[in-house]
């Protein structure tokens, strides 16, 4: 019969291709480890470092038990911010949007806002939606500015509710809800009397 030989080449690729995909597959507990408690999974570890970031940020920022430092807060909010830290999402979009610590950069800020409007941080959905609103450093979206406007408005944020009522009273490509529009002014007239 015919058999084919391996070149060495061919051989080692195979290996490194088998090795490779074990390390990539899970490994069966023996039975001695599945009686073990389960280790803190890796977004729980990075929450963590995302949470001392974000300490070691405000500290930087701020001066507290050491001299104030924006260039370097602004790394921390950003690694916390890359772990998905709403709160550093947000400060580090308020540097990067005021220019505090680097030069200013709106079209990243949009991007920070936005995700931590999209994680329900109701001060970056205003921000959001004002720069939409504005076309502040990304272009302006009214119907997007609306609908960030909104969110925040049904988290019972007065000044967005004002803002989303503007928006709509006047339309969005000619498409104006004046009935919405009044609904949203009475809720805000009426918040400080509940």
């Amino acid at each position: 019969g015919y058999s084919e030989s391996k070149s060495p080449k061919k051989r080692s690729e195979d290996e490194s291709t088998r090795r490779y995909s074990e390390s990539r597959s899970p490994k069966k507990r023996s039975e001695d480890e599945s009686k073990q408690p389960i280790k803190i999974n890796e977004v729980e570890d990075d929450m963590s470092e995302a949470i001392e970031y974000y300490k070691t940020g405000l500290r930087l920022y701020h001066g507290r038990r050491c001299e104030a430092d924006h260039p370097l807060a602004l790394k921390y909010f950003q690694k916390a911010a890359h772990r998905n830290h709403v709160e550093s999402q947000l400060f580090y979009a308020k540097m990067l949007f005021n220019g505090d610590g680097v030069p200013a950069d709106k079209v990243r800020a949009a991007k920070y806002f936005n995700f931590a409007a999209d994680s329900g941080n109701i001060e970056a959905m205003k921000m959001y939606a004002t720069m939409l609103k504005d076309g502040d450093g990304i272009p302006k979206d009214l119907a997007l500015s609306a609908l960030y406007f909104k969110m925040a408005a049904d988290n019972d944020d007065s000044s967005s509710m004002l803002e989303y009522a503007k928006i709509i009273y006047e339309g969005i490509e000619n498409d104006c809800n004046k009935e919405e529009a009044a609904e949203y002014y009475r809720r805000e007239a009426n918040k400080g009397d509940v």
